[in-house]
């Protein structure tokens, strides 16, 4: 990832590589947390996510944490995965992650499903986990004043 300082031709200021080996042609999440802690999460095919908290990532020397988020996998029969969604709290307490996509069933149906994870960002711990079978495919968004909406629309 590369920080870029405004101008009309965008050049990096800044480069961080994390730790975690690159695994090309994937969708991630990441989100700046009012504390300016880089916030990404990387979806693993094995269904264990890695949630990576970079502090300071724009010192010399950052410091990385990571947390591993259960959902899909690419055995769970996961036919389109949704952007995924990283919402912090606007005390930066605490962040949403929600993962949603399309699971292949039998005999040519399809269902919406979400994994909804909550983190406390001060001992960067899960705190609550579920997932969600939904009739209807859900956006999420958040305002600015930091209220989640999600909105379920039918196909």
């Amino acid at each position: 990832m590369a920080a870029c300082a405004p101008a009309q031709e965008l050049k990096p200021v800044l480069t961080y590589t994390m730790r975690l080996p690159r695994d090309r042609g994937v969708i991630f999440g990441m989100t700046i947390s009012p504390q300016e802690d880089l916030l990404t999460l990387v979806p693993r095919v094995d269904g264990h996510w890695k949630l990576i908290r970079v502090r300071n990532w724009y010192e010399p020397q950052p410091t990385e944490d990571q947390l591993t988020i259960e959902s899909f996998s690419k055995a769970g029969g996961f036919i389109d995965l949704d952007p995924i969604h990283l919402f912090c709290s606007p005390d930066g307490k605490y962040l949403l992650a929600v993962i949603s996509g399309w699971r292949d069933l039998p005999h040519h149906k399809i269902q919406w499903e979400s994994v909804l994870t909550v983190v406390d960002l001060s001992s960067f711990q899960i705190l609550s986990s579920r997932r969600e079978i939904m009739p209807h495919q859900t956006v999420w968004n958040q305002l600015a004043n930091g209220i989640i909406l999600s909105n379920a629309y039918e196909n």
